[in-house]
């Protein structure tokens, strides 16, 4: 993961610990927010995955919300790595296919059981204790890890190879990829139409997670920030246009699914 970068005065701990070149504030502002995206998305789905768990249904589901996003995290992670997208793109798109493959197996496991459950889904304070000190113990780690690499890069660069380079000089690949990323957008919208659909159908929100949509909204808006600042940094809208229609999208369809869990739980009290 540690590298060197070819221009002078480049960020040393992220070049450490994430293998990424930041050179300048504009550049640490978008990686920074890329980042808070990252760790609000791979919390995201959990609620939605416990929730599942804890009343043995995905029912609140649709197949094809699930599924839809599966195909498009593939086609995502294929096209991020033909146009040479930002590393944190990277690895948000892989959190994406872990969650959707892992609510993809809930769905085919819960489709045909029958042991429901209505126990109570809020989070306890030993649960949430846990949780906080999993999220300390792993920031503490990065932290100590990224200085000691970050001092180690500065005293001696040669020891490292030059870092993920954003230049992608292939022009086939780079068209290729800048096609795949459209090719994402009608799954997105697929996946949302779906859900949204069966929402009104049933009017019943109580086996879809709030908190998850909310997150959803709140890491995709933040992540349409980022890519704003990438755009604007490294001139490259052509290669971005696609992944940010892919943000834009969710946020509001998740605008909508929030409205519809105001109106239908508004509804039946």
């Amino acid at each position: 993961m540690v590298c060197t970068c070819t221009q002078q005065n480049y960020n040393l701990f992220i070049a450490a610990l994430f293998g990424a070149c930041v050179y300048d504030k504009l550049n640490l502002v978008a990686f920074i927010i890329s980042w808070i995206s990252i760790v609000i998305q791979f919390i995201a789905q959990y609620p939605q995955i416990r929730l599942n768990f804890i009343m043995k249904t995905t029912d609140g589901l649709t197949p094809v919300y699930v599924y839809s996003f599966l195909i498009c995290d593939v086609v995502g992670i294929v096209s991020l790595f033909m146009l040479k997208a930002m590393i944190t793109q990277f690895i948000l798109q892989f959190v994406y296919l872990v969650q959707d493959s892992y609510l993809a197996f809930q769905i085919f496991y819960y489709r045909n059981s029958t042991k429901r459950t209505n126990s109570q889904t809020t989070v306890n304070k030993l649960e949430g204790t846990i949780y906080l000190i999993i999220v300390s113990l792993l920031i503490e780690v990065c932290g100590i890890y990224g200085v000691q690499r970050s001092k180690h890069l500065k005293l001696f660069p040669n020891e490292f190879q030059l870092c993920y380079s954003r230049t992608q000089e292939n022009r086939t690949l780079r068209i290729t990829g800048t096609v795949l990323s459209y090719v994402s957008v009608p799954f997105i919208a697929t996946a949302f139409l779906a859900q949204i659909i069966k929402n009104h159908k049933t009017k019943q929100m109580e086996e879809l997670s709030l908190v998850m949509f909310s997150t959803f909204l709140l890491g995709g808006i933040l992540q349409t920030v980022s890519i704003i600042l990438d755009i604007v940094y490294y001139n490259n809208l052509s290669k971005q246009v696609g992944f940010l229609l892919v943000q834009v999208l969710p946020i509001l369809a998740n605008i909508y699914v929030l409205i519809q869990f105001y109106v239908f739980r508004k509804k039946q009290k």
